[in-house]
């Protein structure tokens, strides 16, 4: 059994009249935890490795049931509550036999079969029996994240336990988590930025604040919860951050630590940040799904030199290649394949599993640098396009955020600033900075990027937006 679960939750016992989790006007203490997580554990015993979905939103429950699932010896799979109907019971459909977790009882509850509506009633009664985590071995199945596919159909990513330990005990220790640390959840919990916020709450024994999603929607609200919950470490998307920073930034901060992922943090952000609040960390991180939600990190100082902020090293004992300008990743961190769909993006080398990535990076100054997605890399008249590369020049000399999209000429979205004149103020910055075959044909000036339920730019609204027709 993986290290951080050999604790056998005698940790949360320490802390036993500690509140422990909080959402909205609900409190759970430690010893309350411990005790759901225990009867969660025992009801879903008397399934034996089987996949088990939570096709539910934030709740009080939450870590109770997530770490239930794991204690129970069965597989975590989160899915989105807010998702189509038909994709939902697609991913249902194309898992053998799953038992599904439900916040309550409608329309697509009746649909799926081997359905649990989770009420306190349905536990209270259930005598506890276990009290350790069942499975034994590294290589067992933690959990499976469902990710969009390139085809149109959603893959899971599958995790194992090794995988899942490695990363908590990295993070914490990397990030110097403590039991005086207070966390703030803000991803949905099928998206995998929401896995070490649940999680590595078994190591540091802090208190886990889960944001309410209507909290989350509103910028000033947000930061209001933050400063009056005393919140000192937050990760998020850099997407979701660029909502929040023109309130975070004109204020005393609680923050401690700033973890961001899923896309590349813009440096200049980062510097005005650091400079507002001397006693914030910020970090770069990166990893994908499949390789269990970060693989590197970078943290920034105020001398950081680079325009492209890096994304550091591999953590732990994890391993980068570059393979024709794309990362590939090795070690125990990389998903066991997708559970009943097409694996042709991992293979086994030397013991070692690899993943490849699909991303384009650089390697200099012992850092590697994203550089792009090879499904954003286009050709122009003849010309090889990175669209990544063109953000960054222009979001670093525009001071603000730009996503550019092609639909038969490059189209750039510029996040209103406040700047007069921006649009040709981008016009002719262009000229001096990009070759002629990399420049913008047309600009579109936005006050905020559609984004998809995971908190990533939304490219397929971005292209149906009005002011684009």
């Amino acid at each position: 059994m993986t290290s951080f679960l050999k604790k056998n939750l005698t940790l949360f016992d320490t802390f036993s009249s500690k509140v422990a989790v909080i959402y909205k006007k609900e409190e759970l203490y430690y010893h309350e935890l411990l005790y759901r997580i225990r009867q969660v554990g025992t009801f879903l015993n008397r399934y034996k490795n089987k996949h088990i979905i939570y096709l539910g939103g934030k709740s009080i429950d939450l870590i109770s049931i997530s770490y239930g699932i794991l204690l129970s010896g069965n597989i975590y799979i989160p899915l989105n509550r807010k998702d189509s109907e038909i994709r939902v019971l697609s991913i249902i459909d194309s898992i053998k036999n799953p038992i599904v977790i439900i916040d309550r009882d409608d329309d697509i509850s009746r649909k799926i079969s081997n359905t649990i509506i989770f009420t306190d009633e349905l536990f209270n009664e259930v005598p506890i029996k276990i009290d350790r985590f069942i499975s034994s071995e590294e290589k067992d199945v933690a959990y499976t994240i469902f990710t969009s596919g390139s085809t149109g159909s959603p893959k899971g990513a599958i995790i194992t336990y090794q995988a899942l330990s490695e990363l908590l005990l990295w993070y914490t220790s990397y990030l110097k988590l403590t039991e005086e640390t207070v966390s703030g959840l803000i991803a949905p919990t099928h998206f995998d930025l929401s896995i070490p916020d649940i999680f590595a709450l078994l190591i540091y024994c802090g208190v886990l604040h889960i944001i309410p999603d209507e909290i989350i929607l509103f910028p000033k609200s947000f930061v209001t919860y933050i400063e009056h919950g005393l919140i000192n470490h937050l990760a998020m998307v850099p997407s979701f951050f660029s909502r929040i920073e023109p309130h975070i930034c004109g204020t005393k901060s609680s923050l401690k630590d700033l973890v961001l992922i899923g896309e590349v943090f813009p440096r200049n952000s980062a510097l005005s940040l650091l400079k507002k609040h001397k006693n914030l960390s910020i970090y770069n991180m990166y990893g994908p799904t499949e390789a269990c939600f970060c693989v590197s990190s970078f943290k920034f100082t105020l001398d950081c030199p680079y325009i492209n902020t890096p994304i550091g090293n591999p953590r732990n004992m994890n391993l980068f290649k570059i393979v024709d300008d794309e990362l590939i990743i090795g070690g125990n961190c990389v998903s066991l394949g997708y559970l009943n769909s097409s694996n042709d993006c991992f293979y086994t080398e030397d013991s070692i599993r690899w993943y490849k990535t699909g991303d384009i990076v650089s390697f200099k100054d012992g850092n590697y640098f994203f550089i792009g997605r090879r499904d954003r890399q286009i050709k122009l008249n003849g010309y090889r396009i990175e669209l990544e590369e063109i953000e960054t020049v222009l979001s670093h000399v525009l001071n603000t955020e730009v996503i550019i999209i092609f639909e038969k000429k490059l189209v750039g979205f510029i996040k209103n600033s406040g700047r007069d004149n921006l649009i040709n103020y981008a016009k002719e910055k262009q000229k001096k900075l990009l070759p002629q075959y990399m420049r913008v044909s047309s600009f579109v000036l936005i006050e905020t990027f559609p984004i998809t339920s995971s908190g990533k730019i939304d490219y397929n609204k971005l292209l149906k937006m009005k002011e684009y027709n």
